[in-house]
């Protein structure tokens, strides 16, 4: 069988797979309102309303565009100031190791 004919089976099947066998899924980006639904919702699970819950998604937004800093910043923000701060402290670091550091020495970690 040759590799034509086994992506050819493969897309025939519902599924894509590369020529290692690893599924290939090809995702969407999201849109800034789909991104604030669906950041709102995951804040709202960790108890998070009101004016932070809606500055995260446009900060993070602006930045990264990944929900699981939305969730990281809600753990340390009580305030608008506090978005703030810690977005400024968070992506104001031109290095990867700079903003790692960053994180190890706040002590933020997901579980």
């Amino acid at each position: 069988m040759t590799l034509i004919k086994r992506e050819q089976y493969m897309r025939e099947n519902g599924t894509l797979k590369n020529e290692n066998g690893i599924i290939v899924l090809r995702l969407t980006q999201n849109t800034y309102e789909q991104f604030r639904e669906i950041t709102e919702t995951l804040l709202s699970r960790h108890k998070v309303w009101g004016g932070v819950a809606s500055v995260i998604p446009n900060s993070v937004w602006n930045n990264t565009r990944d929900v699981r800093d939305c969730v990281r910043i809600s753990t340390l923000a009580k305030s608008t100031k506090d978005v703030e701060f810690i977005v400024n402290q968070f992506f104001g670091h031109k290095t990867r190791q700079e903003t790692v550091r960053l994180i190890v020495q706040l002590g933020l970690f997901l579980k």
